[in-house]
């Protein structure tokens, strides 16, 4: 029984440590980012949009195809990044910050977009409502 017990460990502790290599369609770090930006992005408003039919259009195999990656690709891909997770962490600390920009960005805009118009873009508004009736 120890020796199979043995035998398994060993097994998986050597089936674990594969190293996977540099995969062909292979991203720098900064285009890694890039793209998982862009997928935390789309993934965040089809959870949030979900009824709206402008954000089901958007498909992850959109945002693959704009870095010539299929699917499988990106698998390879996220893997090589994996096996180097300093490098992986470095990525998420910058969707991370990215993120936090974004938040901060919007924050700051007024909660009615009529609030940034001025009095005279009002009176051209005006004047162009008015032709048109």
């Amino acid at each position: 029984m120890k020796k199979i017990t043995i035998f398994l460990f060993l097994l998986s502790l050597f089936g674990c440590s594969k190293k996977i290599e540099k995969p062909e369609k292979f991203l720098e770090k900064d285009e890694m980012t890039n793209l998982m930006f862009e997928l935390s992005l789309l993934t965040a408003s089809r959870s949030n949009y979900s009824q709206d039919s402008i954000f089901k259009t958007v498909l992850p195999q959109n945002v693959l195809g704009k870095y010539n990656l299929d699917s499988l690709s990106f698998v390879e891909l996220n893997n090589y990044y994996i096996q180097h997770p300093e490098i992986y962490a470095e990525i998420y600390d910058s969707i991370n910050n990215r993120l936090q920009d974004r938040i901060k960005y919007f924050e700051g805009l007024p909660e009615d977009p009529r609030d940034t118009i001025t009095n005279n873009q009002i009176i051209k508004i005006s004047k162009f409502k008015s032709i048109l009736k």
